[in-house]
């Protein structure tokens, strides 16, 4: 997202598709990493759950780049990057000792 607002037309050519293919990637690899943690009984509740807490978490993170704006851009890649770091911790607690893409 931060080469799309970077204002140049090439800068929004390769981050729009990179992007995407995010996007796509976390679709689809959180609702397979839930459906291997989570019983086919409890799944619907789990996807709720995480959706939930996905759409807050975005509308937050929305909030402070909207905040940001008033800033060098600079900064709000940097939010978006720091965010994306902090969240490391969380990825691998989850994802368990030895885990692997494979499961």
């Amino acid at each position: 997202m931060s080469l799309v607002c970077y204002g140049s037309f090439g800068f929004a050519m390769v981050g729009a598709p990179l992007w995407g293919l995010g996007m796509g990637v976390h679709e689809s690899g959180t609702q397979a990493a839930l459906a291997h943690r989570v019983s086919s009984q409890r799944r619907a509740s789990a996807y709720r759950l995480f959706t939930t807490g996905n759409g807050i978490a975005w509308f937050a993170g929305s909030v402070v780049i909207g905040a940001l704006y008033q800033w060098p851009i600079a900064t709000m890649a940097a939010f978006c990057l720091a965010c994306q770091f902090a969240a490391l911790p969380l990825f691998t607690r989850v994802a368990g000792p030895g885990a692997s893409a494979a499961r």
